[in-house]
């Protein structure tokens, strides 16, 4: 049974879902915002010609966004979740967990394309077939881990205080809407 009533089954799915699918929503029109303006400022500078990077910038959302709000999810659904009783200082404490664990699954996200863009890299001839290309491959990817922790850490600074935010509006949300207990006995027992 949790300690805090409010976070009892169901609910506590939901409002883990709400918070960071709003942060998800967030996050994806910044990035979008972001992407529009570099885009916007290309086309000036080159007369308005039409820069393919801003269609592959919206694709860059669901990888950069979407991992890091399943790392939100999954600590505000079952690692550390916020409820109305707690105190401001607990909320920001639990909401800054969330940014470490997505940063996690953002490192493992980006630590996977890594070595998926450099195997796709030595042509998939490996094994004797292409020695060179596996130095090559071994070599690159002694950089990956380093490349994924920069990357992640990186985005765990700049989603800090949208976490943060989310993390406190939804116990904000859960003060002002709190939880009512159903009675657990049928009413002919009583």
């Amino acid at each position: 049974m949790s300690r805090y009533p409010s976070l009892a089954g169901r609910r506590r799915f939901l409002v883990a879902a709400s918070a960071s699918a709003s942060f998800f929503i967030v996050a994806g029109v910044l990035s979008v915002v972001a992407s529009a303006v570099s885009w916007a400022m290309f086309a000036f500078q080159q007369n308005g010609i039409f820069d393919p990077r801003f269609t592959l910038q919206l694709g860059v959302l669901f990888v950069t966004s979407l991992p890091f709000a399943l790392g939100v999810f999954l600590s505000l659904w079952l690692v550390a979740p916020v409820a109305g009783e707690l105190r401001i200082k607990q909320v920001i404490s639990r909401s800054l967990l969330a940014v470490v664990i997505g940063a996690a699954v953002y490192f493992v996200v980006q630590f996977a394309f890594a070595v998926i863009g450099q195997w796709s890299d030595s042509d998939g001839r490996v094994f004797g077939f292409f020695v060179g290309g596996f130095r090559s491959l071994e070599r690159s990817l002694d950089q990956a881990p380093l490349d994924a922790i920069y990357i992640a850490f990186s985005q765990a600074i700049a989603l800090l205080p949208l976490t943060v935010l989310a993390g406190v509006l939804t116990w904000v949300w859960l003060q002002k809407h709190p939880h009512t207990l159903q009675a657990s006995v049928p009413i002919d027992e009583v």
